[in-house]
């Protein structure tokens, strides 16, 4: 209890000191006639890491995943809230956080063994066909009834309110692999269970980049009465440029670094950092996705001179902390609160129906595979919690339909189910991983995922 108390006495020490510099700050500003960009993100990045740390600390005491600790401590210090990170400030935080997912990623990709992908190809192919479909159809067809009650469309738009269900259904079928590797470190899971659900989720999302590259074609297609779109099809086909240029970029990256540990193999931790800062800027410039590019870089490091990698995902390992810190910290800043508070009861609704429909299909997929008790009862959660990859995607359905009025709505709808999902589901996930690594730990974990016809 004294612990928690010291811990609560420090936060709010930091939270006061901070608004006393942004006091001072604003008042050299207004006498300077500009505050410097770089002076503000210096102080927010500090704010972020040492506040969601002491955050993490205070979560971990009463019990709650550390990670949901440096959500809502990003939220706290937020724009919606003390407004100690103003709005205009997040943009200049956009570097440190493709850092973190370049991090994350890499991290992410080393998990998968393509030795493994073979034995489990089952498992994982059922689960993600399954999951891909229930729950885009599930929660499309509940974007499809709600829609006049939301303000999305009137019952005498069709072509509107199917490109709003189709569009919401695609980005529900995204997971998080950053929220899920934070998870899994802070467990210490790494069983055949957490291996499967891993690559379950990282086949699904680049399904669902392709997935949505067609019903941006389609539904741009639609609301001009079947003319031709070349907006909607140039996002179409950008999309589909980023996705395979990413991959391209990935398969580079992994094999310069993987040459690095045969060839040279010294001062990893400033290596493991330059590296992630590479992929940021190369991302960057290139206009590519970093987590793709970083997956892709890591599963090769990881299958390619496999033997020799090993210590460089160690250093990333110990470098993670900060990283997640940061990273999730941002994340909680960048919550639309106003869109939550508008829009909570058919969020709420729709956060419902897509946890049973991910509940049901992969209970279903893991009955197909021949596995039972514990990986059935657990491995949905997995799947719950949704962050960066859905954020992206509907951004670029407010951007790509900035002319139409459902765009901003639909935006504040799924933003507004994300919210949820950052905040419910990491608390979820850390349960399920915890008891599928003691399963898998008690199965003495050998390297294949459960006979089928297993119970547990």
């Amino acid at each position: 209890m004294i612990r928690f108390g010291r811990l609560v006495v420090a936060l709010a020490a930091l939270i006061g000191v901070v608004m006393l510099i942004r006091r001072w700050g604003d008042a050299i500003a207004d006498r300077a006639g500009e505050m410097d960009p770089a002076h503000g993100a210096t102080l927010a990045v500090g704010l972020l890491l040492f506040g969601s740390w002491l955050f993490g600390r205070l979560f971990k005491a009463i019990a709650l995943p550390k990670l949901s600790g440096y959500l809502v401590f990003g939220m706290l210090v937020g724009p919606d809230a003390l407004a100690l990170i103003p709005q205009d400030q997040l943009p200049t935080l956009r570097a440190a956080e493709t850092i973190a997912i370049s991090l994350i990623a890499l991290i992410a990709g080393g998990e998968i063994e393509l030795a493994f992908l073979r034995r489990a190809a089952r498992l994982i192919l059922s689960i993600a066909i399954l999951q891909f479909v229930g729950v885009f159809l599930s929660v499309a067809g509940l974007v499809w009834a709600l829609a006049p009650a939301v303000g999305l469309t009137s019952p005498d738009e069709p072509a509107v309110r199917l490109a709003s269900a189709a569009l919401a259904g695609a980005i529900a079928t995204a997971a998080s692999p950053a929220v899920f590797i934070a998870i899994m470190n802070e467990v210490r899971a790494r069983g055949d269970s957490v291996r499967a659900s891993l690559s379950v989720m990282i086949a699904k999302d680049l399904g669902l980049i392709v997935l949505f590259t067609v019903i941006v074609a389609v539904a741009s297609a639609g609301l001009r009465g079947g003319q031709e779109d070349p907006e909607g099809a140039g996002v179409a086909l950008g999309l589909a440029q980023h996705l395979l240029g990413s991959i391209a970029a990935g398969a580079v990256f992994g094999l310069v670094f993987a040459w690095y540990m045969h060839a040279v193999r010294a001062h990893l931790a400033i290596f493991v950092i330059v590296g992630c800062v590479a992929i940021a800027v190369v991302s960057r410039m290139l206009h590519l996705e970093a987590l793709i590019v970083a997956l892709v870089a890591g599963l090769l490091m990881r299958n390619v001179w496999h033997e020799r990698v090993g210590p460089v995902f160690d250093t990333m390992e110990d470098l993670s902390l900060p990283v997640y810190c940061v990273f999730f910290a941002v994340a909680g800043a960048k919550l639309d609160l106003g869109a939550l508070g508008a829009m909570w009861p058919a969020a709420l609704a729709i956060v419902a129906v897509r946890a049973g429909g991910v509940w049901l299909t992969t209970d279903l997929g893991c009955r197909l595979a021949g596995q039972g008790p514990p990986l059935r009862t657990w491995i949905w959660a997995a799947f719950i919690p949704q962050a960066g990859v859905s954020v992206a995607l509907i951004t670029v359905v407010r951007s790509t339909f900035e002319g139409h009025e459902f765009a901003a709505t639909l935006y504040a709808l799924v933003l507004a189910t994300i919210t949820f999902h950052e905040l419910l589901g990491p608390i979820l996930l850390r349960a399920g991983l915890v008891r599928l690594d003691a399963h898998d730990r008690a199965a003495g974990d050998s390297g294949a995922p459960p006979a089928e016809g297993t119970s547990g």
